[in-house]
């Protein structure tokens, strides 16, 4: 079936826009409308603010693309795929295949071990961002250059009626699956009507030189062969009438990753489209703009053109910044920038924000309604502030306030600036850098291993970025011939002798755990934990979030044996006991720290929890059945699997059920009240099927284990996928250790950051506080459903990429939301708030990446938010100061989707 073209997706998208349901709200309704009145021209930007529903939109349009005969090809970040399936299914296209991540998986659609048609037989494909980040050269295995020559050996031989000279002989080595791939793409390239795969095939043919593609040393990175390669692979993927791009503001760069696979790999029909989507298009400055235009193929002359319209309105908008108050120039130049802005970038851009959001409105109205009524001291800034349902505040470590040892270690850090200004010295100095977020401590005491965890990632993982673990390692001191070669003999020793002060603090044993930023962290932290909110913390170095999540895990387990609660371990790790002896004396527990006591006391506890577990295993299985509805056939097929399955899966799956089912918050009293089914009173069976089936949906893919494709599990297929999970269970629950905090960063496998989210998303399960690597954590993970508290303890310089960490916890449906509603409905106070708290190590560097940071952040919001004078500028102004700020915000860019469909008089409603 040929694409019917763009004026019936048109149609289709005003279709669904106008139909009334429940998937789509009215800021996405609007947003199909939008698009259906540009992609008939080029293609869009949907920068919506993060967790407004960007996908469902994107879903809609490849729906009405596909319902048109086209084809289309979503490149998602490798560990967004379940989302998106799930999105897909709801949204009406159902068995979209798994993302393909790599050159084996893209070849095994061609090994006869899988059902299943070619990826250019497909209608819709996801694509990992990352799929074309081959490790290509001179030792590289023969199957992952191959398909090239055999493609292009076809190609020639369809060209001239012969095949290259040794040919046939390197087909008969090559690996079976490559030659099938060459075989059946080259059938595919020879069908006719596909006038796009037609030339690439006939240029891959003419420009391919046979004999330099079958050297594996000829694929390096920038090689022609490499670049012909992807080409090769795109054949293979046929063909796209539109590509999504969700994350669309990563890897930037030409030789990156998603950019290789959008302008070197991705074969498009003639009038294909490519539509975006970024919460930040523009992140560190406005040339951002330039390279997120040009991802939907806006021509080069009309970029040049946008250019100098985006650059006049960021200088306009960091002039008046400064001379809001004093110049009626600087603000007449401001709004005649942002109209020309708003004018130039509108056909390209679309926009949703937080402002129409109707939590945001309700707080709005709520805090205005307090203000008025003097209920609630809201300062004139903050009530007028829609912004203001964010709350940011600092955790601040304060230097004057630490120990003798303490103070001195900060004192050096800081004196080594002086040393190495104006200098290259990059051990000193990314020793000052890191000090106040603990990195350069962790560094100190293992360099090369802390510098190896924080560069682990998963096969699905997001590309890790350049960093400062690409610098050198610090040492103790410099060699005497660099210094000298520099001619800084002098320096060079009193930077050493700095160092040196530093050693004298953190080589001390559990240096960590005492280490002031971390502390600051665990008192607020905790204090959280007591009102019963859980907590997100964002970090980037593995050493200090591994310390933070053993010392809140070691402080929890010892109030748990001091209040009689269950905590469930039974003795205290070897690898925790320093955490453990740290938080022994931080707490000021009675005595000295005995090992043996506290582990005597874990292991009595610990066999209650047994005898609780124990009670639930033998009405587990009863209590599923009673509680699954009947629609729930899958779910029941795998509860019998699991039921005829070994002791040791049913007694994992008991121990995970009993934890998300608030085990840790009960006294054993709750639980243990007899013997048999009486032990687990309290947990119908309503509950217990919940847990079961929100547990199998996070360790298992859609689909995965169907083997015949019929939608449903047999007894076989059941107990045959069953095995896989009840593996991915004892990976996430067979170790006793306390849940409290837990860590995702680059080591944790995929299924263990999926079985995290969904018991963070629970409120009453542990853990309560989760600590993520920022690249793991701040794309893609839904943890908004428990949780409205992030705390930065490594604060990024991208204004953007806080905004996706923040954006986690603030999306609709939030906890947030849900909890404002019900404050609003009983007229309690005070509102709640999403809190983002950075841990600023005062009078350390810290304090000036934050002041950077901000300042960049007010770049993006005036850009993409609508706020042009930031709101802390505003605090104690005067009623006509305050009229400036006002005209201002009234002027700033707006693309939300319904302006169109607006007259000039209601623009105030839609930027208000």
């Amino acid at each position: 079936m040929a694409f019917a073209g763009w004026e019936l997706v048109a149609n289709h998208l005003r279709a669904v826009a106008d139909a009334q349901g429940p998937h789509l709200n009215a800021g996405q309704r609007d947003s199909l409308h939008a698009l259906a009145a540009r992609i008939r021209q080029h293609g869009v930007v949907i920068a919506d603010e993060v967790g407004m529903g960007k996908t469902r939109i994107a879903v809609a349009l490849a729906r009405a693309v596909t319902e048109a005969g086209g084809r289309v090809a979503i490149l998602i970040p490798p560990t967004l795929g379940f989302q998106w399936r799930e999105e897909l299914r709801h949204g009406g296209i159902p068995d979209v295949p798994n993302v393909i991540r790599s050159l084996g998986g893209f070849l095994q659609i061609w090994s006869g071990a899988l059902e299943a048609r070619p990826w250019f037989d497909e209608q819709v494909l996801l694509l990992s961002h990352g799929f074309t980040n081959w490790r290509l050269g001179a030792t590289t295995q023969r199957w992952r250059f191959e398909l090239l020559p055999l493609i292009a050996g076809h190609a020639q031989h369809a060209l001239g009626g012969h095949y290259p000279h040794g040919f046939k002989a390197m087909a008969e080595r090559a690996d079976p699956w490559v030659r099938t791939a060459a075989t059946s793409i080259a059938r595919y390239c020879a069908r006719p009507g596909h006038p796009e795969i037609r030339r690439r095939y006939t240029a891959l043919g003419d420009e391919t030189i046979w004999p330099e593609a079958n050297k594996a040393v000829n694929y390096q990175n920038g090689g022609a062969p490499r670049q012909l390669l992807q080409r090769a692979v795109g054949l293979g993927l046929g063909a796209f009438d539109l590509a999504i791009v969700d994350e669309a503001h990563k890897s930037r760069g030409e030789d990156a990753g998603l950019s290789r696979l959008l302008d070197g790999t991705l074969l498009a029909q003639r009038a294909a489209r490519r539509v975006c989507m970024t919460a930040t298009p523009v992140e560190l400055s406005a040339s951002d703009w330039d390279q997120t235009l040009a991802r939907i193929q806006v021509d080069q002359a009309t970029r040049a053109q946008l250019r100098a319209v985006i650059e006049s309105y960021s200088t306009a908008a960091r002039r008046v910044r400064l001379a809001w108050r004093s110049s009626a120039e600087a603000r007449g130049a401001y709004i005649t920038a942002a109209a020309a802005f708003q004018a130039a970038l509108q056909p390209y851009v679309l926009r949703r924000d937080k402002r129409q959001d109707e939590a945001v409105i309700l707080f709005r109205e709520a805090s205005r309604a307090d203000a008025s009524a003097a209920r609630e001291p809201i300062g004139e800034g903050k009530a007028r502030n829609p912004d203001a349902y964010r709350w940011q505040h600092d955790i601040a470590v304060r230097p004057a306030h630490l120990d003798l040892g303490w103070r001195r270690a900060v004192c050096a850090a800081e004196a080594l600036s002086f040393v190495v200004h104006g200098h290259d010295d990059p051990t000193a100095k990314r020793l000052r850098l890191t000090f106040g977020n603990g990195h350069g401590i962790t560094t100190r005491l293992d360099a090369s291993a802390a510098s190896a965890e924080d560069a682990v990632r998963q096969p699905g993982d997001p590309n890790a970025e350049p960093g400062p673990d690409a610098a050198p390692q610090p040492g103790v001191g410099m060699a005497p011939e660099s210094a000298q070669a520099l001619g800084e003999a002098k320096r060079a020793e009193r930077a050493t002798w700095w160092q040196q002060v530093i050693s004298r603090v953190v080589r001390e044993e559990g240096a960590l755990y005492d280490h002031p930023s971390i502390l600051a962290a665990v008192a607020e932290i905790e204090a959280y934990d007591a009102e019963r909110e859980k907590v997100l913390v964002f970090g980037r170095f593995t050493g200090p979030m591994r310390a933070l999540v053993a010392l809140l895990n070691a402080r929890a387990m010892l109030r748990a044996v001091d209040a009689g609660m269950p905590w469930p371990q039974s003795r205290v790790a070897a690898e925790d006991l320093a955490a453990v002896a740290a938080a022994h004396q931080q707490l000021g527990r009675v005595g000295t720290f005995d090992l043996e006591v506290i582990n005597g006391i874990l292991s009595k506890q610990y066999a209650e929890i047994e005898r609780r577990r124990e009670a639930l295993r033998t009405s587990l299985f009863d209590l599923i059945a009673r509680g699954l509805p009947t629609r729930e056939r899958n779910a029941q097929a795998l509860a019998r699997a699991a039921q005829d399955g070994s002791d040791q899966g049913r007694a994992i799956l008991a121990a995970a059920i009993d934890q998300l089912l608030d085990s840790g918050r009960r006294s054993p009293a709750e639980y243990i009240g007899g013997s048999g089914t009486n032990a687990a009173h309290g947990l119908s069976p309503e509950v217990v099927a919940d847990a079961f089936v929100s547990l199998i949906a996070a360790l298992r893919e859609r689909d995965e284990g169907d083997a015949d494709g019929d939608g449903e599990l047999n007894a076989e297929e059941a107990s045959s996928i069953w095995a896989i999970i009840a593996e991915r269970l004892e990976d996430e629950y067979r170790t006793e250790r306390g849940r409290f905090a837990r860590l995702m960063n680059g080591a944790t496998q995929l299924s263990t950051r999926r079985a995290l989210q969904l018991a963070f998303n629970r409120h009453e399960s542990n853990p309560r506080v989760l600590v993520a690597q920022s690249l793991v954590g701040r794309e893609g993970l839904n943890l908004h459903q428990a949780c409205r508290v992030v705390i930065l303890l490594h604060p990024e310089w991208n204004p953007g990429a806080v905004e996706q960490q923040i954006g986690r916890v603030d999306r609709v449906g939030s906890r947030w939301s849900q909890v404002l509603e019900e404050v609003v409905r009983m007229d309690t106070r005070p509102l709640p708030r999403i809190e983002i708290r950075p841990v600023i190590f005062e009078g350390t560097y810290d304090a000036y990446h934050w002041r950077v940071l901000n300042e960049r952040w007010d770049d993006l919001r005036s850009q993409l938010h609508g706020t042009v004078v930031p709101y802390r500028s505003r605090e104690g102004c005067t009623e006509q100061e305050l009229a400036f700020a006002r005209e201002l915000d009234g002027a700033a860019p707006c693309f939300d989707p319904n302006l169109l469909r607006l007259g000039t008089a209601d623009r105030k409603g839609v930027t208000s």
